[in-house]
């Protein structure tokens, strides 16, 4: 038999026997797309939300209320579709088959395809009245204001799962789940790498030379470090316990205090007398011209 003559590709790109074999086999080759069985019900979408929170909420957890605008069930009419008081009756135009089918003459003879009814979107019942609120489509749009419990330990960019609170389902199926995404607030104070805390605590050259004890802020308020004479600047010292709860557990991380050294730019006379004393005892010559001039 000679094929010469017909076209295989088709008008639009994807027929011929592309066409043929979806005829077959119900679509394409790799043709995804999930079909809701007919007259069953649907999970609802999942939805998306955000919310800012401080730096000490995220560490040591809070409380918070926001307001989503999501599809819920039409109170009207439950879901049905139905205006109250109307009934739900076979759809005329597929005849309660929830498929339209039609039949093409093909190089291999007649095949018949068929695709959901949009009139019944595959159900094979429609209302015999639509919902005056919801048109029908069984549900609507409606506002919700949600208490969300965040743990403390989150961190920026985490995210927290509310179940059944997404987008209703349809014909009774379970409602989708929310997430929201948080976003936490910087602090002037700390910095935060996972479960440490970061900060610096400024020392005045005598301090550091000599030794002394300071206070520094932490998340829990001030806390005393013994800062033994001869410290460099750069030097971290690490207080234990008193950086962000570690999720799961009872414990916590460190927080790490960095020393800054403060050299002083400008001395009294007095003050001046007396470094230049230190200099000459430590045999370093300074120059008029220098430091202390």
């Amino acid at each position: 038999f000679d094929f010469n003559g017909f076209d295989f590709a088709g008008g639009g790109g994807a027929g011929g026997f592309a066409d043929i074999f979806e005829s077959f086999f119900g679509g394409g080759a790799g043709g995804g797309g999930q079909k809701r069985r007919k007259g069953g019900a649907m999970r609802g979408n999942d939805i998306e939300a955000g919310i800012q929170i401080g730096f000490k909420e995220a560490v040591f957890g809070c409380e918070k209320e926001l307001e989503i605008t999501k599809p819920d069930v039409c109170k009207n009419c439950k879901g049905n579709g139905a205006e109250p008081g109307s009934s739900i009756v076979t759809c005329k135009t597929c005849n309660g088959s929830g498929e339209i089918r039609s039949v093409r003459n093909t190089i291999l003879g007649q095949m018949t395809n068929s695709h959901a009814c949009s009139e019944c979107n595959g159900e094979g019942k429609v209302p015999e009245k639509k919902c005056s609120v919801c048109h029908g489509t069984t549900r609507v749009r409606s506002k919700e204001r949600v208490k969300v419990k965040i743990p403390g330990g989150v961190d920026n960019g985490s995210t927290i799962r509310l179940s059944g609170k997404g987008e209703a389902g349809v014909k009774g199926g379970p409602h989708g789940d929310l997430y929201i995404n948080l976003a936490v607030e910087s602090s002037k104070d700390f910095f935060r790498h996972g479960t440490e805390i970061h900060s610096e605590a400024h020392l005045h050259v005598i301090q550091a030379v000599l030794g002394s004890e300071i206070e520094v802020n932490t998340l829990d308020g001030k806390s005393k470090i013994k800062i033994p004479g001869g410290t460099e600047d750069g030097k971290v010292f690490k207080l234990s316990g008193k950086g962000v709860p570690i999720m799961g557990t009872d414990k916590r991380g460190d927080h790490l205090v960095k020393v800054k050294l403060d050299v002083p730019k400008k001395l009294s006379k007095k003050e001046k007398e007396l470094y230049g004393e230190l200099a000459e005892n430590a045999g370093i010559d300074i120059k008029k011209s220098g430091l202390f001039g």
